[in-house]
């Protein structure tokens, strides 16, 4: 008995040793995933999607426009100053050879101001804000890229018009696809924003200018830097920053009174100062006789695309106070309005300039101002009108925008107004056209029109920034990646 007792020991310390392993393997096992499960945070969050497939399919349903009630448009004129531009300065380099695809392998997340562009982003932004109108402006607006694609030069320019306009014409209309998120990656307009792009930086000298104009010349850097913001292909950025180093060593800088809202600026006024700096221009940089309000708001919106796109310039901030001390210094106090010039006989202030006023003070984070304030409450019971040749679309593209910005009632009856008259405006073909005698062009005045129907997802409202970006972000269907 005794042997058989010795037999089974073996078997015995065996099976107890093998279960000991067993066991602190499990141990292991599980601790190791506790500690992994430990570091992933899960949260389930009830949110209002957005479905793009019902959303799309609720555009091609769109019938025939419908006839609006006229009662709410005025064929009064709006007046605005039109731009005028100059020839463009002479090719200095070569950009055959950008590789733009190869520096685009992936799509970028569309953060910031820019965070409504996707497809996802798109939808949400005109659920939200385009009320009955949003799956007709949608309409309007692929409309109106289409006509822009047809209707490109072969060297990737825009505009009929062989001239000098050719720059901005051409800035204008590659913003009018950046604006719907389309970038040289894109399947249906990625060839014709990479030829718009190529075209551009081909026409920038040694020095950064793309022209001697300030008006085509700031329109040209904005396309360049919402093309970087939006794609980072790394060749787009010393272009950025010597575009900008232009403007910011062309502003004619004067001193005048402080009033209202203007700030001392950093390194040139004291706090105490009674007199502060402003920036003025006109028609040529360093060149200057009088104010020009439209010069003026288009480099404000190229320096606040350029904040965006991460430039490093050290003159950059400075600019930026100088020009909104400009554009606060261009309102008429009394009237709330905004002047196109101190040369001009209308002092009192035109719709328009009053549009470009606002807005450019909105984008550069003064958009609570009393300034603001008093020019939204100049343009708020302005009638909207493209009808037999009235109207200009020069002056919606900025008042739209300001409207939008606003937000609240005030931007619910804006809307109201505008988007009607502009689907009901569009020219079969998907242009647009209007009274203004100095455009040069359908490229131009499409441009326009596409732009202000974008208004809903062009730029986060600027009054909720933050909060809307998270908003979209939730629907996004962009990837995110890490650019070295």
């Amino acid at each position: 008995m005794k042997i058989k007792y010795d037999k089974l020991v073996g078997p015995l310390v065996s099976l107890l040793v093998h279960c000991v392993v067993l066991f602190l393997a499990y141990k292991f096992i599980r601790f190791v995933i506790e500690d992994q499960n430990s570091q992933i945070e899960v949260m389930v969050m009830d949110v209002e999607s957005v479905d793009l497939e019902e959303f799309k399919q609720e555009l091609d349903a769109v019938e025939e426009i419908d006839t609006f009630d006229d009662n709410v448009v005025s064929d009064a004129p709006v007046e605005a100053e039109a731009p005028e531009m100059d020839q463009p300065t002479e090719v200095t380099d070569d950009f055959a050879n950008l590789d733009v695809m190869s520096s685009f392998d992936s799509p970028i997340v569309m953060k910031g101001l820019y965070g409504g562009r996707s497809a996802g982003g798109r939808a949400a932004m005109l659920s939200k804000y385009g009320n009955k109108y949003s799956a007709k402006t949608e309409k309007s607006v692929l409309a109106a890229l289409k006509y822009l694609k047809e209707h490109q030069n072969k060297d990737g320019s825009f505009s009929r018009n062989k001239s000098h306009k050719l720059i901005g014409v051409t800035g204008l209309a590659l913003l009018t696809f950046l604006a719907h998120g389309e970038t040289p990656n894109s399947d249906e307009y990625g060839a014709t924003v990479e030829k718009a792009i190529r075209w551009l930086l081909s026409q920038q000298d040694a020095n950064g200018s793309f022209t001697g104009n300030t008006y085509a010349h700031s329109i040209a850097v904005y396309a360049i830097a919402e093309s970087y913001a939006m794609t980072q292909i790394p060749k787009l950025k010393p272009a950025v920053e010597k575009g900008v180093n232009v403007i910011v060593n062309g502003l004619i800088l004067d001193k005048t009174k402080k009033v209202g809202s203007m700030r001392p600026v950093p390194g040139l006024d004291s706090e105490s100062a009674s007199e502060v700096t402003y920036a003025r221009l006109e028609y040529a940089y360093k060149k200057v006789t009088r104010m020009d309000t439209s010069v003026l708001g288009w480099n404000a919106q190229a320096l606040k695309a350029a904040k965006l796109a991460g430039s490093k310039n050290p003159k950059l901030n400075t600019a930026i106070a100088q020009v909104v001390n400009g554009l606060i210094y261009a309102q008429n106090r009394q009237t709330g309005q905004f002047r196109y010039s101190d040369a001009n006989s209308n002092k009192a202030g035109t719709p328009a300039m009053t549009g470009v006023g606002v807005l450019c003070l909105q984008l550069l984070g003064n958009g609570k101002t009393p300034e603001v304030s008093a020019g939204l409450k100049t343009l708020q019971d302005m009638p909207v009108t493209l009808k037999d040749g009235k109207g200009k679309l020069y002056s919606y593209y900025y008042i739209t925008q300001a409207m939008f910005h606003k937000g609240s009632s005030m931007w619910s009856k804006w809307n109201n107004k505008f988007a009607p008259v502009f689907i009901k405006a569009q020219n079969p073909d998907g242009s647009f056209t209007d009274a203004d005698k100095h455009h040069v062009g359908k490229e131009y005045t499409t441009s326009l029109g596409a732009l202000t129907l974008m208004v809903y997802y062009r730029n986060l409202p600027t009054f909720q920034e933050k909060a809307v970006e998270e908003e979209v972000e939730k629907v996004s269907d962009d990837v995110e990646i890490e650019i070295i």
